[in-house]
């Protein structure tokens, strides 16, 4: 008899402890991923974020090391930046739990981690599809042309926060511009694929053919243009497929070939 209950105790420890490890609050394991340190130099100071938090192991945890840059884009593109007063005076332990609780109280951030949560932890819901040709549409738009200076010579930059995404698209999807984002500005920048070379061997065509007098109307033919050289672009295609089979596993949406 003492046995039976003694079994019966050890196997209900361990339906809970697998139902406490199941539960995850991503909003919440994604804070705790966040390390916060004040940058002072004369004349200057300034609060820095990253994911180099040695204490966390949590149900975010992994996900976050598998692609980091994923997760650095709502980190600092789609929360909207702290005026640097806000920090003013704090550091170490204070720093950090004001800068975390100014984060849990993002909307953006809590959509986004609240649709991971469901979509991607849990699985309670389906992810969302999208076509690759559509994904491509949004993931150009990293390939900007700032302006034409007064040699006549393309301006050209492959950035995160000055970008046609704004300009162009009127309904924002903010996972497919970090994954763009993520594969774009991480591992796959890469020789293999060369995708800055793509680019400004791209933006070279573009001095063969008169795009106009006046300089915004010339830009944004340019612009245009480079946009579908780049959508075309059988590299840039291939390093987005090869980082879709990496890593859809851990993505809130499917992407449907075509």
């Amino acid at each position: 008899m003492k046995t039976l209950l003694s079994l019966f105790i050890i196997n209900l420890i361990g339906v809970h402890t697998l139902y406490a490890q199941s539960v995850c609050n991503a909003m919440q394991a994604f804070v705790e991923n966040v390390s916060v340190e004040r940058i002072s130099r004369p004349g200057f100071t300034s609060v820095a974020h990253s994911f180099e938090n040695p204490s966390a192991n949590n149900c975010m945890t992994t996900y976050i090391e598998k692609l980091p840059r994923y997760w650095d884009y709502f980190k600092t593109i789609s929360m909207k930046h702290p005026k640097s007063s806000r920090f003013e005076g704090l550091d170490g332990d204070s720093l950090t739990a004001a800068y975390h609780a100014y984060m849990q109280n993002d909307s953006t951030l809590k959509s986004i981690l609240a649709d991971f949560e469901e979509k991607v932890i849990k699985g309670s819901i389906p992810k969302d599809t999208i076509s690759f040709n559509t994904f491509l549409g949004i993931a150009v738009k990293y390939f900007n042309i700032l302006k034409i200076n007064e040699e006549g010579h393309y301006v050209t930059k492959l950035c995160i926060g000055q970008n046609a995404l704004s300009e162009t698209e009127s309904i924002r999807h903010h996972e497919v511009e970090a994954f763009a984002f993520a594969i774009l500005f991480g591992d796959f920048m890469k020789p293999e694929y060369g995708i800055v070379d793509e680019f400004h061997n791209a933006v070279k065509k573009l001095y063969k053919i008169n795009l106009g007098a006046d300089g915004e109307a010339h830009r944004l033919r340019a612009q245009g243009a480079v946009f579908m050289q780049m959508y075309d672009n059988p590299v840039l295609r291939q390093m987005f497929i090869d980082a879709f089979e990496k890593y859809g596993d851990i993505m809130p949406f499917v992407v449907e070939m075509q």
